[in-house]
């Protein structure tokens, strides 16, 4: 979900505003949540990373409690 980019030479016009609408929602998406600066918004992203990571290891241990 990091904002999207790309060079404006090798894009065509309707990636260009496909990319825009995207970086819209994207943003709105983040005054809604009450993320204010990118600075918090890449903290709640490592954060969230960092707990998908523990949430697949405690259930993969859960499942091989489960098979034994």
């Amino acid at each position: 979900m990091f904002l999207y980019h790309g060079s404006p030479r090798r894009k065509t016009l309707c990636q260009r505003a496909s990319i825009k609408k995207k970086n819209e929602i994207l943003m709105g998406i983040l005054e809604i949540l009450g993320v204010r600066s990118l600075k918090s918004f890449f903290c709640l992203r490592i954060f969230m990373f960092l707990f998908l990571r523990i949430a697949k290891k405690y259930v993969h241990l859960y499942k091989k409690k489960i098979d034994l």
